[in-house]
């Protein structure tokens, strides 16, 4: 009868982990990061703008933005598609985080 619950128990486990696995993976399509990628390229593109005509160099944010998003074309020319949003997004903040510290672009 112990064995009968434990198998029964390290079952319901098992079964438990790999539900709750499953479900915390995030799928994305192909189609939605390339469109995700693609805006943020756009973003990144109007934060060097706004660093080359206003010369604000002042934080690293724009190579971290850079490497990110090409590390997450790498990753989706792999497949791994839901890795390569994870990036891009992470592209995205720190690009979108050069515009709004840019003082001198609001001000005009």
């Amino acid at each position: 009868m112990k064995t009968i619950k434990r198998t029964i128990g390290f079952a319901l486990a098992i079964t438990l982990f790999l539900v709750s696995f499953n479900e915390a993976k995030a799928s994305v399509g192909r189609t939605a990061a390339r469109n995700f990628i693609n805006k943020t390229s756009y973003i990144i593109s109007e934060a060097y703008e706004i660093v080359s005509y206003y010369n604000y160099y002042s934080t690293g944010y724009l190579a971290k933005s850079i490497n990110h998003q090409q590390y997450a074309k790498y990753l989706y020319d792999r497949g791994f598609y839901s890795y390569a949003v994870y990036h891009s997004n992470l592209a995205r903040k720190y690009s979108l985080q050069i515009i709004y510290s840019c003082n001198d672009y609001w001000n005009n």
